[in-house]
């Protein structure tokens, strides 16, 4: 009856239509149109999508700026603003990374597992008694903790670790150094991860106030200083943070390397005071270790006591009486004639940008070119020495004049030892570097060496106050340690040269020899004592005495004693003596 079939394919039917492709259809377009614009997709894709655009031009951005600099890598990145979108998720990944570092630590139950699995599968030596493990009680007991505390320890039983101690004839060894060791590793990454929460802009370094928050928040655990007063705990904390400063931050940059205090004896001085002390302890043992609750006390009354007007500074006078007075005076006030090595001019068109760690040069970016047109720009010249306040010289060129309206009244009490006070020059400075600028005497002391001035505009900016005493304190404490012996060689260095010669001993030891005789002891010769000091030191030019060769000789403290303080002098020459009083009640006993 039908001829044709119903889809119309017919020979009669007509030519089959095309199908157009999806790009042409309208409804596609306006799909399109409709996702692309995202207001179609739910807020996690639309919040997707503008993470793909930021990321898109941020990345863009970069590639422009890499294309304008050339080959010149990037030195410099700019820390991210405090609230921005950067800064957040900085701290956020640090939170997580630091919280994923502290899951994999070993707790205290976990290291007192590992120490039964240690002592039960350990074999004893017939010989000394001691507890060893060869390496095949190394792995089976790395198996065992792994069963009951879970990977995180594995890290522990590798065959490198093992290679790390020493080991008897039978390839064995001791259990008890590897558990100290686990346990040093468990207590040096769990401090790392406390002062890496502390470093507020993650550049691993700590402020002053930031290792005073970490000491802080150890006081609890400390078992000697639990008892410790409310009231002195703020002070406590600025004392033992100072140490940390004065080993770790030799620069004085105001921060401290995270990696060098974890390495450093302050730290390990520090944890000594998790002890119990079930047995008495004198008050001169507590005050060995500077962490002590004793010790810190003791610098507090020190303090005080020299502070005889209670200004919370310490004159010249007053520090006389450090040590009962036997320090000597041109150890406290002495006169030196200072070498310039650095000349400033100021003027309009410049920025100061980095300045140099041991202020013998400093990098300015200038909008002139410097040799050009320094002799014709307007401005202050001024003579910078560390530790002795900038002081505006006559000019010796007739085209250096007086820069109109003059300079801020805050330039005139710039202390170079002060490094971030330069700052305040940003819209003046550029440099002419010279070798040797200009010479001048001023009146020098231990003082101009050491003290940091007070703030512009209170306080008295020539007096010691309490953080250079505890610099003070701590040099003298440790002259044997390089810290403390560099910071007595600048006070030893009369002549600022970087070197002592025969003069500068029979100047500084002039002192000592007054008060020696003061003291009722027997005259002595001053050429033969310097002749002493040179035997001892034994300088590589035999005309002058380095620091190098103070820190070399291994009695660099020894020296420094016997030149600043009679006391020092008298135990160097009572030294038989005084070791055979200690050996005798050793034999005693």
């Amino acid at each position: 009856m039908y001829s044709g079939s119903s889809d119309g394919e017919g020979p009669d039917a007509p030519a089959q239509r095309k199908i157009p492709p999806p790009s042409s259809m309208l409804w596609v377009r306006n799909l399109r149109r409709y996702i692309g614009s995202g207001a179609g997709l739910g807020s996690e894709a639309l919040m997707e999508l503008e993470t793909k655009r930021i990321l898109l031009d941020i990345f863009k951005e970069k590639q422009q700026k890499s294309a304008e600099a050339g080959t010149i890598p990037s030195f410099y990145k700019k820390k991210p603003e405090e609230g921005s979108i950067s800064h957040r998720v900085q701290r956020l990944a640090k939170y997580r990374f630091l919280k994923k570092q502290s899951d994999l630590l070993l707790n205290a139950d976990d290291l007192d597992a590992m120490w039964v699995c240690l002592r039960e599968n350990c074999v004893i030596d017939d010989a000394t008694g001691a507890e060893k493990m060869n390496y095949e009680d190394f792995c089976h007991i790395a198996s065992v903790c792994t069963e009951q505390i879970g990977p995180k320890c594995r890290r522990f039983f590798s065959p490198s670790n093992f290679m790390k101690f020493e080991k008897d004839e039978s390839g064995r060894i001791a259990i008890l150094p590897f558990y100290l060791y686990v346990m040093r590793t468990v207590s040096l990454t769990q401090a790392r991860i406390d002062m890496s929460e502390l470093d507020e802009d993650s550049d691993g370094f700590l402020q002053p106030h930031e290792m005073e928050a970490y000491i802080r928040g150890l006081i609890p655990n400390l078992a000697q200083l639990r008892d410790m007063p409310a009231a002195f705990v703020q002070m406590y904390c600025r004392i033992a943070a100072h140490k940390f400063f004065f080993f770790c931050d030799p620069h004085r940059r105001g921060k401290a390397c995270i990696k060098k205090i974890l390495l450093s004896n302050c730290l390990q001085e520090l944890m000594e005071l998790h002890q119990e002390t079930e047995e008495e302890v004198t008050d001169t043992e507590q005050a060995e270790n500077w962490f002590s609750l004793t010790s810190a006390q003791r610098i507090c009354d020190m303090f005080l006591a020299l502070d005889k007007d209670m200004n919370g500074t310490l004159s010249k006078q007053e520090l006389r009486e450090y040590a009962d007075g036997t320090l000597t005076d041109i150890f406290i006030e002495r006169g030196r004639d200072l070498t310039t090595s650095l000349l400033l001019i100021l003027g309009p068109q410049s920025s100061l940008v980095g300045i140099g760690s041991r202020m013998h040069y400093m990098v300015v970016q200038s909008g002139t070119t410097i040799m050009g047109q320094w002799a014709k720009a307007p401005g202050w010249m001024i003579c910078l020495t560390k530790g002795v306040p900038c002081q505006l010289l006559p000019s010796w060129h007739s085209n250096l004049a007086h820069r109109q309206g003059g300079l801020p009244e805050k330039a005139l009490d710039l202390a170079v030892s002060n490094i971030t006070s330069l700052i305040m020059f940003a819209p003046y400075c550029y440099l002419i570097p010279i070798c040797i600028a200009h010479l001048y005497s001023q009146k020098s002391s231990v003082f101009d060496e050491h003290v940091r001035r007070g703030k512009i505009g209170g306080g008295n900016a020539r007096e010691m106050d309490f953080e250079s005493f505890l610099d003070f304190v701590l040099a003298l404490e440790n002259k044997d340690a390089p810290e403390g012996l560099t910071y007595l060689f600048r006070c030893l260095d009369l002549q600022g040269r970087g070197f002592l010669t025969t003069a500068d001993i029979h100047t500084l030891f002039r002192d000592v020899h007054q008060k020696w005789i003061e003291g009722g002891n027997y005259e002595l010769c001053i050429e033969d004592v310097r002749d002493e000091i040179w035997d001892m030191v034994k300088p590589s030019d035999s005309l002058r005495i380095s620091l190098a060769d103070l820190l070399s000789c291994k009695q660099g403290g020894t020296v420094a004693s016997m030149l600043i303080d009679v006391r020092g002098f008298w135990a160097h020459d009572n030294r038989e003596n005084l070791l055979q009083e200690e050996e005798e009640p050793q034999e005693e006993g």
